[in-house]
């Protein structure tokens, strides 16, 4: 129909008498009207599925409408709903609930809302288009009555096309909270089974989590993220913390890169995340994405990162193996008084062996470093100290001698005092194993006394 009608109209007729004609427009004139859209009813189908494979691209996505019977007959349902309700007749509850079938399928295959109720509009004014042009040859003969028919039929097909909205959006919205729900609960079983090692043969495994759209590979690393500080060990985890470690999820997940969802979750207390991981990298590179991810991230104050990171083991049933390593070197730095980084279950695994056996734990500072200690005593000086550095950088002077703020001449004699007091050469493995091993035993038990132990 064209923008001139109505105004056309109202100036041959006036406001008064347009009212007065809208009030008695003859069913007959309705039904006609009403009755030429319907004749072209398959006209009107193809220039709204035309409309909707162009102006919205996830709908054709979906599903290709122009060759879908079932799209065609949902199409035909609500034009018959719209030109039954610009006939002023009263909804078909068969119909309606066509409506909302087709919105909650909407919401299972994650169409977007936005989209459907776009969609919505595309069709409305298609409707209205072909009603309009109907109206258009009644202008000739009668503007009057066809003035009065505009705002009738307008009003009516609006009102229809508002509540079948609120159809749609409530059953989308319902669908959309009931399918979120089901959906995290399946995935915090995939997960819960694939830490605890279930008994799922490896293609069930795959499956489920190709399903779940997971991103996996053929070898894992599992890292545990906790944060260590103040309201950490109150029950529950108080609000600051618990955004923070919501904000670590995030962070890790975003650091997975690659096709499909990381294998990421936030628990009460922790951060799990499984990386997809080569042997050829390391978990030094795990390690490195993790500390890049986590750099921006603001912890409440007092508090610091504490990650456990297990080995990279092969396939989907290694990820229970990782886990638990992860686990076991987050107690283990708990028991020997680390409280911040990214330590690797590797370089855990002397302490852990030490935990296993305090009296083992004792003898091996005693036989190894304690002349250290005693000296340092004595002396004011820093043999430990010095030692310590010594093995974190892995015999390198330079780098040692530097940490230390002393020269490399300076350092020399330490490192020779340190061998007569210990007894125990710095050139050979067996005995820089041993001097390792006897300082970590150290802080074992200087962490256990601190506690209590």
């Amino acid at each position: 129909m064209s923008n001139d009608l109505v105004g056309k109209a109202a100036q041959k007729a006036g406001g008064p008498r347009a009212r007065a004609a809208s009030g008695v427009a003859s069913e007959r004139l309705r039904a006609q009207i009403i009755g030429g859209v319907a004749e072209r009813l398959d006209e009107m189908l193809d220039a709204i599925l035309r409309k909707l494979s162009v102006a919205i691209p996830s709908y054709a996505s979906l599903e290709d409408p122009a060759l879908t019977v079932e799209e065609r007959a949902r199409l035909t349902a609500l034009v018959l709903l719209s030109l039954r309700a610009a006939l002023g007749q009263p909804y078909d509850e068969t119909l309606i609930d066509a409506v909302r079938r087709t919105a909650r399928r909407r919401a299972v295959r994650r169409f977007p809302l936005w989209a459907m109720l776009r969609s919505r509009d595309i069709k409305v004014r298609i409707v209205w288009d072909f009603i309009a042009e109907e109206l258009s040859r009644l202008e000739a003969s009668d503007p009057v009555c066809a003035y009065g028919l505009t705002i009738e039929l307008s009003s009516k097909l609006l009102d229809s096309s508002a509540q079948l909205r609120v159809e749609e959006v409530a059953a989308y919205l319902d669908t959309e909270r009931e399918h979120t729900s089901t959906s995290e609960q399946s995935r915090r079983r995939f997960f819960d089974d694939v830490l605890s090692g279930t008994s799922d043969e490896p293609a069930e495994l795959q499956q489920r989590a190709a399903h779940l759209g997971y991103r996996l590979g053929e070898q894992h690393a599992v890292a545990v993220l906790t944060i260590d500080g103040p309201g950490v060990d109150s029950s529950p985890v108080n609000a600051e913390v618990q955004n923070a470690l919501r904000r670590l999820g995030e962070a890790v997940s975003f650091a997975i890169v690659g096709a499909g969802m990381p294998l990421v979750q936030t628990r009460n207390d922790c951060v799990i995340a499984v990386f997809p991981a080569s042997r050829e990298d390391g978990e030094r590179s795990v390690s490195e994405t993790i500390e890049s991810a986590l750099g921006p991230i603001g912890l409440p104050d007092g508090c610091h990162l504490l990650a456990g990171l297990g080995r990279i083991e092969p396939a989907l049933t290694g990820i229970s193996v990782s886990y638990r390593q992860a686990l076991r070197t987050l107690e283990g730095a708990h028991a020997t008084g680390a409280h911040s980084g990214v330590i690797a279950y590797a370089d855990m695994l002397p302490s852990l062996l030490l935990l296993e056996d305090p009296t083992l734990a004792k003898d091996s500072w005693r036989t190894t470093v304690e002349p250290l200690f005693a000296y340092d005593a004595e002396n004011a000086t820093q043999l430990v100290a010095t030692l310590s550095v010594y093995l974190e950088e892995r015999g390198v002077l330079a780098a040692a001698a530097k940490r230390l703020f002393v020269h490399r001449h300076t350092l020399a004699p330490r490192l020779e005092q340190i061998e007569r007091l210990t007894g125990r050469s710095l050139q050979d493995r067996n005995d820089l194993f041993m001097l390792d091993l006897g300082l970590r035993a150290r802080r074992f038990a200087q962490e256990r006394a601190l506690n209590g132990g």
